[in-house]
């Protein structure tokens, strides 16, 4: 069973959480969710995944920036940073 993203954040405690990008992406289906704190996590990822993270993994921006693409290419649901 899965659910779209934006079903996903009318539950709580995603339902307070901030959609700070990705509008477009609210139809994609979730079907999992994951946690990782490693650079490579793309490589254990088969798509639809809520990806949650604090971010320790990103080494800089253009370290993250690069993993947000890889991320985006696995075809997760969506990435949750806690600030």
């Amino acid at each position: 069973m899965s659910i779209t993203l934006r079903d996903a954040m009318k539950i709580p405690p995603f339902s307070g959480a901030k959609l700070i990008a990705g509008h477009q992406g609210l139809g994609r289906e979730v079907v999992s969710a994951n946690i990782q704190e490693v650079p490579s996590v793309d490589r254990w990822l088969k798509g639809g995944e809520i990806l949650f993270t604090a971010g320790y993994a990103f080494q800089s921006a253009e370290k993250g920036c690069e993993m947000m693409e890889r991320l985006d290419q696995v075809g997760i649901a969506a990435l949750a940073i806690k600030p």
